[in-house]
């Protein structure tokens, strides 16, 4: 199969990061005697803070005013703030790096907002990816296929040329609204909640080995 871009989300795919934003995500529901568990919000990774605030709300059968819920989200900005290590999974960057010898072009696709979205690439990533949709740039995030309709249209070329590589249910969501072949890493949920990604891999080796085979597919289609 030839493919001319692959359009990665951030958390849980580049980084190992996701631990720490369900952390300050239950420290802030905590707060008001809320207490949600880890997989919620594993499931709800890629869905903005206001709708994963409403969600949980509505699933805990929660009230609670405007205010309150803009303190939530302060407090778990602040937490994460606190607790935030930079992690990158440590076959990320070679893999990168492989993929740009392929000539492909690399783009992020996250629900994160943009100053975090940036710190993480401009630390790690500088001189990887082309384009860049954060959470700031879309009206509807995952799994609305807003995000990911916006960096088919950035990078410009077919769908069928593009594969998106996601970790949650949400993401693969978004993709698949949007037409793309989806692959999915379990890195931070079992297979069974991935079903409706097109490939599932247990780990980024086994992920980028099949790469390998694919782009050697890339080199000999006519």
């Amino acid at each position: 199969m030839l493919i001319n871009a692959v359009i990665f989300d951030m958390d849980g795919v580049l980084t190992d990061s996701m631990k720490y934003h369900i952390e300050s995500w239950n420290y802030a529901f905590n707060q008001f005697e809320i207490f949600p568990s880890k997989k919620d919000f594993a499931l709800l990774e890629g869905m903005s803070y206001k709708e994963t605030i409403e969600f949980i709300c509505n699933k805990y059968n929660v009230l609670l005013n405007q205010n309150e819920k803009d303190k939530i989200y302060l407090i778990k900005k602040n937490k994460l703030s606190e607790i935030f290590h930079f992690e990158i999974y440590p076959e990320i960057p070679s893999f990168l790096k492989f993929l740009k010898k392929q000539n492909l072009q690399l783009a992020v696709v996250s629900g994160a907002h943009k100053e975090f979205v940036d710190n993480i690439i401009n630390k790690f990533f500088k001189e990887d990816f082309e384009i860049i949709i954060t959470g700031d740039d879309v009206q509807k995030g995952k799994p609305n296929p807003e995000p990911y309709l916006k960096a088919i249209e950035k990078l410009g070329h077919p769908i069928d040329k593009l594969i998106v590589i996601e970790n949650a249910p949400l993401g693969i969501q978004s993709a698949k609204e949007a037409n793309l072949q989806t692959f999915a890493l379990t890195t931070t949920l079992d297979k069974e909640h991935l079903k409706k990604a097109d490939k599932i891999f247990s780990s980024h080796k086994e992920l980028i080995e099949y790469f390998e085979e694919l782009t050697g597919q890339n080199k000999t289609s006519p």
